[in-house]
């Protein structure tokens, strides 16, 4: 790290820096959408969802009896089991998960492309279980691993550049 004789010194590197500062952290934006996709499916596929951002994860509303008959004489995923609710009947919606980063903010949405065995769009299925079941935002827990791994390259990039 470099020895600034005064603080204006080291705020002129800054920002003679800040254009790299940007280029460096935005490398790391893919991975951060990959946490984000990974994260949902590894929390869905457990059974919880999240009511909102910032929110807890909660238990996903139960199955009700005739759905769980019905899937008793279907082949599933091995993700899941006949009674577990956990938005994995045969992986297709959420193996098609996709993270657009913006700017200011992330949007996760079901890849238009792809559909289940019964021929129901991976989209259309997402729009309909999230009705009763939301899963496609963030806990305050998955937020704050975001946050820390970002906090991480960023000082990364501060300590190879100054």
């Amino acid at each position: 790290m470099a020895n600034y004789k005064s603080f204006a010194d080291w705020q002129k590197a800054f920002k003679k820096n800040t254009a790299k500062i940007k280029k460096l952290l935005g490398e790391s934006i893919p991975e951060v959408g990959e946490m984000i996709e990974e994260g949902i499916k590894k929390r869905t596929r457990l059974g919880y969802g999240v009511q909102d951002n910032y929110k807890s994860k909660n238990k996903l509303e139960p199955l009700s009896k005739n759905y769980k008959k019905q899937r008793k004489r279907q082949k599933l995923s091995k993700s899941t089991s006949p009674a577990k609710s956990n938005l994995t009947k045969s992986g297709s919606m959420l193996d098609n998960l996709s993270t657009k980063i913006n700017k200011r903010k992330y949007t996760v949405q079901v890849k238009p492309s792809g559909a289940d065995r019964d021929g129901v769009s991976n989209k259309k299925k997402s729009v309909w279980v999230s009705k009763d079941r939301p899963y496609l935002f963030l806990s305050t827990p998955e937020i704050k691993r975001i946050t820390k791994f970002l906090r991480k390259e960023l000082d990364k990039i501060i300590k190879k550049l100054f």
